[in-house]
């Protein structure tokens, strides 16, 4: 209650109801502004405890980009926003601060600009030098659409033309920054010139080369080659000497660029040179297989009016390709082409041999009962797979091995031939060695057969009449193979087959019922 005066002195009472409002508001935290996100939301809450509320959004170095009188509103710039709410008059105030993350990475390719070549045909783009390499991807592309490798790296290697660009953006904030380089192309060639054709002869042995009308003139390079001619030195000038026939090739190189050309440019000769070749059939030696060689020109080359002329003790065949000697020397065959007067020569020389092999037969020897075969062949043979052997006999003789080795048993007595080949050469060599018989053979005589009967009842076997030469053995042996005695004479008691052996003559003697002749020669007895 308040009283309240009067103008004329009057006082009169008021009674008033009064409301206390209170308002209240609040902002959230916004986000951070980067490249990508370039806006923000602003978002409020706000009350009053009477009345409507009124909103007013006010920035600090901010921007707006939507209407301000509204609860929430978008925030373009960084700064400081305030929101004032208003109710029945009176207001309350919150302020956010916004941020933005906006940093730019620097791109940078090096080089800056180069150019192709036909030497220089593949360029490194580095991006290294670009800021910063942390936290950011990278991506190259062309302009025209050459292809790139590995287009995700900060190096590439290029090799067509074009407009490059590198693309780094910060995966943070995802600010980008772009660099762009040239490449250019300058793959113009040349063109080499090797002049017209040319020809060499007997009389001009040397020709010369002219490559100075290839073009561009003055910036070029020149490079002659040839696979069957030959060059006298230099041979990276314009004009050169050749001596000789055959293709040649110009390489000529623009040094701005490094691209070549080729023209090729033949040498031949108007009357061709003869070339004399002297082959050997037989050989280079006289020997025992050919004690005449022929000497064959006919390989040789030239025209038809080349004339053989023959240098050495030849058979009289002067002026043909081929001749004969058998004598040791050397020997020249000249070439002249009476057309033009070139010439041509080569030589060989003709050596012999006429070396012996060595045939050792060995020595004299015998046969006996005793040695019934001997080895023949000496230790002096020459030895080798070039020699050949062979053995003959006369009169007779025996031959107990093949007749083509060094050395052979024979085992019968004759006169042994050892004949020994070179056939390196054709020369054989012989020697001879004789082969004796010494035996006597003995003679075993049994004595006559027997037969023991109740009034005989043994009965004394006799070998006296045998012929017992030196060294003889004699054994009497029954039919179980029991040497029972080595006397000539013994007496027995039994029926059975005696042997007498003497140095392998055998005769037996049979006691028993009867008189029965059994296999032998001669001398059995039977009892």
């Amino acid at each position: 209650m308040d009283t309240l005066p009067s103008w004329l002195g009057c006082d009169s009472t008021v009674t008033l109801n009064l409301t206390v409002v209170q308002t209240s508001v609040s902002i959230a935290l916004p986000d951070t502004l980067t490249c990508l996100q370039t806006s923000v939301a602003l978002t409020s809450t706000a009350s009053t405890s009477f009345g409507t509320l009124d909103y007013q959004w006010t920035t600090i170095g901010g921007a707006f980009g939507s209407p301000t009188n509204q609860p929430n509103a978008t925030a373009t710039a960084p700064g400081d926003y305030i929101l004032t709410v208003t109710a029945a008059g009176c207001s309350s105030s919150d302020t956010v601060t916004v941020l933005q993350d906006a940093v730019m990475p620097n791109a940078v390719i090096v080089p800056s600009a180069m150019t192709l070549t036909c030497t220089n045909t593949l360029i490194l783009l580095n991006g290294n030098n670009s800021t910063p390499t942390s936290n950011f991807n990278w991506v190259w592309n062309a302009q025209g659409g050459s292809p790139i490798t590995n287009t995700n790296t900060l190096i590439v290697t290029i090799n067509e033309p074009d407009t490059y660009r590198l693309i780094i953006t910060d995966i943070t904030n995802f600010c980008k920054d772009t660099a762009t380089v040239t490449i250019s192309q300058n793959i113009t060639p040349p063109v080499a010139n090797a002049g017209p054709d040319i020809q060499l002869s007997c009389t001009v042995p040397t020709v010369t080369l002219n490559g100075t009308g290839s073009t561009p003139s003055g910036n070029i390079s020149f490079d002659w080659s040839t696979m069957d001619g030959n060059i006298l030195p230099p041979n990276n000038t314009g004009s050169v000497a050749a001596d000789a026939p055959g293709t040649y090739q110009l390489v000529v190189e623009d040094l701005a660029n490094g691209c070549r050309d080729t023209d090729l440019v033949v040498v031949t000769v108007d009357t061709l040179t003869p070339n004399a070749q002297i082959a050997l059939p037989q050989g280079d030696l006289l020997n025992c297989n050919n004690d005449t060689l022929t000497l064959d020109g006919s390989g040789s080359t030239g025209s038809q009016f080349v004339v053989y002329q023959w240098v050495g003790n030849i058979f009289n065949q002067q002026g043909t390709p081929i001749a004969h000697t058998s004598s040791p020397g050397n020997f020249t065959l000249m070439l002249t082409d009476t057309s033009n007067g070139c010439t041509d020569s080569t030589s060989v020389t003709i050596g012999t041999d006429y070396l012996l092999p060595t045939a050792d037969a060995g020595p004299d020897d015998s046969l006996s009962c005793a040695v019934i075969s001997v080895q023949i062949g000496g230790s002096g043979t020459s030895i080798g797979p070039e020699f050949t052997y062979e053995w003959t006999a006369s009169p007779g003789g025996a031959f107990l091995d093949p007749t083509d080795l060094p050395s052979v048993s024979v085992n019968e007595p004759a006169s042994y031939l050892l004949t020994v080949t070179d056939t390196t050469n054709g020369c054989t060599n012989s020697d001879f060695t004789i082969i004796t018989r010494n035996e006597i053979p003995p003679v075993a005589n049994a004595g006559p057969d027997y037969v023991l009967n109740c009034t005989d009842t043994s009965v004394v076997l006799d070998a006296s009449n045998s012929t017992i030469v030196p060294f003889a053995e004699l054994a009497w042996i029954n039919s179980l193979g029991d040497t029972i005695s080595e006397d000539v004479q013994v007496t027995v008691d039994y029926a059975d087959t005696f042997f007498c052996h003497q140095f392998g003559f055998l005769y037996q003697l049979r006691h028993g019922r009867g008189l029965r002749r059994y296999g032998g020669t001669r001398g059995r007895r039977r009892a």
